[in-house]
């Protein structure tokens, strides 16, 4: 995952020695964006109804729109805030004699602030700090047909954090990549690669 990030941030950076030409191109007011993204669910924990410890983790495909909005605050720095809304990735699942544990990750939403750097106009490397809160489904299926599965839903919050590189491609329209990571508590984490974009007014 990291490697992908990797590679997707250096794709974004080939523009910099352009940029100094193009430095009309901004990163600031406000946007609306997108993006897709490889996003990963562990799991380790103890869960009521389960006989053994759950040390899981499953990734999978996912998807993100945000709004936020930018302001230079001078020398080459970068203040904003967001708000996001996703979903997608893959259900965790464990199975033992005793029958099978699922979780099932649903929407998530999100509010963070950003702070970055910019090497020039067109180009931000920044950081992300923030709250995600994220819905979930576990499931208990018994082995057997004997006792009736057991639901749980819950909407589990965390601090969120990560950095990320963004490019100005026009004055409308900025590309970027991003690793996120986020701590739910009672042994839940998430974490995700994204590439995407945003249209500024």
């Amino acid at each position: 995952m990291k490697t992908l990030f990797l590679g997707a941030v250096i794709a974004l950076l080939l523009g910099v020695q352009g940029a100094a030409a193009q430095d009309d191109k901004a990163l600031t007011g406000f946007k609306v964006g997108a993006g897709f993204d490889f996003r990963a669910i562990q799991a380790k924990r103890s869960v009521s109804g389960w006989p053994s410890r759950v040390d899981e983790r499953q990734g999978g495909a996912g998807y993100r729109a945000h709004v936020g909005y930018d302001v230079a605050l001078g020398d080459g720095l970068l203040l904003g805030v967001e708000g996001g809304v996703g979903g997608g990735g893959k259900t965790l699942a464990t199975r033992t004699a005793a029958g099978e544990y699922s979780l099932k990750p649903g929407f998530s939403y999100d509010a963070s602030a950003r702070v970055g750097i910019m090497p020039s106009t067109s180009v931000l490397l920044y950081g992300r700090a923030g709250y995600q809160w994220l819905k979930t489904t576990e499931k208990i299926s018994f082995a057997g047909g004997g006792l009736a599965p057991l639901k749980h839903k819950e909407t589990q919050s965390g601090i969120l954090y990560g950095f990320g590189a963004e490019y100005a491609a026009t004055n409308a329209l900025s590309l970027r990549a991003e690793i996120d990571q986020a701590s739910f508590g009672h042994g839940v984490k998430a974490a995700q690669v994204q590439l995407g974009g945003a249209l500024r007014f």
